[in-house]
């Protein structure tokens, strides 16, 4: 445990300085294959699917009584 301690003192931090630079000129890391842009749409349609869920609960908390009675009634 103490060199699992250590460790994670000294050489994660370091390592992570190195490895996690931004990336100069706007560039994906992901490259341009099939998977970099399979993930590059997924994360776009779950951007949207966030936005348009927190335009629900904005909508929800506008108009109060009626969101409470649909669920109450039920």
């Amino acid at each position: 445990m103490i060199a699992s301690f250590i460790l994670s003192r000294t050489l994660v931090p370091t390592l992570a300085l190195y490895l996690l630079q931004p990336h100069a000129n706007g560039h994906s890391a992901l490259g341009n294959n099939m998977m970099a842009r399979l993930q590059i749409r997924f994360e776009g349609s779950f951007a949207d699917l966030r936005e348009a869920y927190r335009n629900l609960l904005a909508l929800a908390m506008t108009r109060r009584r009626i969101f409470v009675f649909g669920f109450w009634r039920r």
